[in-house]
């Protein structure tokens, strides 16, 4: 890519607000903010900005930073974090161009493939559920088909059908053929800067959930909802957790009342859906509470073991719903997961990329703790932003050797 003079222009401004603001050496000291207030109304007033600009200099993620920092010096007199955030709405259509652009080449590796897939190919593969996973398992393979079960009736409307659920989708007719630009990677986050490290890393859809670490997450908080709407990109759904406690999945009269309110709430602040499990005491989905309508997956307690019990149940859903394989995604066993599951239609995978960061609380009084034990008792939970590229890169190679093999079949 040749670069012009805007282009190191828009680089230079990025270098200048990373040193000030993001510097670990050297925190951002108030006398450092007049010209840092120049510098934004510099930023402001330009009106040469590039799709190449940004994708060259990445300030919108150097933006995206300040937006979420708290502790800026002077904030109350230049507004340093609302206004990050105004540049990063106002740059919206460009980010865009560039999310595009990215697609482009998978979209048309993945068109091609497409193109060869005859309509008997389709049909062969559109019952495809079952990973045979060695010469010594009796479990269908992929390509075997299973009948699917007469599903009930459309069941009544409640408030839990108002939104999508995970794994909803409007698509009618499924395929395991490659007709989707790239695997879905979605990541649970509990806080702005995990939202602002998963997107970094490579994230196309964030669940957001309160105390991830603590049971595996229960409902955020409206306020948090709202801070990773504004720290996110225009467009990235956001779903949210709705589990009013931790602990297991059977909840009361009362525990569901919370959670069709928490439902109510959420959707009126825009959420782009919910994530919910409900059980009944014999482990089955609670249909009657859960009023979707649609497939609800209940938890697993671990991922490769299940898989093929999941694909089974998944080949009696609904044609409009989805798989999201999740528990135990990393970088480590994503690659062995997609080796098995692509072929049998999996698109979208689920991680958390999350660890416990030291604290840098100094004051810790000798015998007290903040609850939670072992590493995490001084310690902040947090996603990891390498975690998620690292399997971004190795989904996105996945996909595209997938793509190549189907291309010449």
């Amino acid at each position: 890519m040749d670069f012009n003079e805007d282009d190191l222009t828009v680089r230079d401004w990025r270098h200048r607000l990373q040193r000030t603001f993001l510097n670990d050496r050297r925190p951002p000291k108030a006398e450092d903010m007049p010209a840092m207030d120049a510098l934004f109304k510099a930023v402001e007033n330009y009106e040469r900005m590039s799709s190449q600009s940004l994708k060259m200099s990445k300030i919108d993620k150097v933006l995206l930073h300040i937006a979420a920092k708290d502790d800026l010096p002077r904030d109350d007199e230049f507004h340093f974090r609302e206004r990050a955030q105004n540049l990063i709405q106002k740059w919206q259509p460009l980010l865009l161009e560039i999310q595009e652009a990215k697609v482009a080449k998978l979209q048309r590796l993945t068109s091609a493939a497409t193109d060869s897939t005859s309509e008997a190919g389709h049909a062969e593969r559109r019952d495809a559920v079952n990973v045979d996973v060695g010469p010594n398992d009796t479990t269908p393979s992929c390509h075997d088909s299973a009948p699917a079960p007469v599903l009930p009736a459309d069941p009544q409307t409640s408030d839990l059908h108002a939104m999508p659920t995970i794994g909803q989708s409007s698509d009618t007719t499924p395929s395991t053929s490659p007709t989707t630009e790239r695997i879905t990677i979605e990541v649970c986050i509990d806080s702005v800067e995990s939202a602002i490290a998963a997107v970094r890393g490579g994230a196309d859809r964030l669940e957001l959930c309160g105390n991830l670490a603590l049971g595996g997450g229960t409902t955020p908080s409206i306020g948090l909802f709202k801070a990773v709407r504004v720290a996110a990109p225009q467009g990235l759904p956001i779903m949210v957790m709705i589990r009013p406690r931790t602990g297991d999945f059977l909840y009361t009269d009362a525990e569901h009342r919370v959670m069709r309110e928490d439902i109510k709430a959420f959707k009126e602040a825009g959420a782009d859906g919910v994530v919910l499990g409900i059980l009944q005491k014999d482990g089955k989905i609670d249909v009657a509470r859960t009023k979707t309508g649609q497939a609800s997956t209940a938890p697993s307690p671990s991922a490769l073991p299940h898989l093929r019990l999941l694909l089974r149940t998944a080949s009696r859903m609904p044609s409009f719903a989805k798989v999201l394989v999740g528990s135990g995604v990393n970088a480590q066993t994503v690659g062995p997961l997609l080796a098995e599951l692509l072929p049998c239609g999996l698109r979208e995978v689920h991680l958390s990329a999350g660890g416990w960061t030291p604290s840098e609380m100094e004051f810790r009084r000798e015998g007290m703790g903040m609850g939670v034990g072992r590493e995490g008792e001084w310690a902040i939970w947090r996603t990891s932003e390498q975690k998620v590229r690292e399997v971004r890169e190795l989904v996105d190679k996945a996909w595209l050797e997938y793509v190549e093999r189907e291309k010449a079949q």
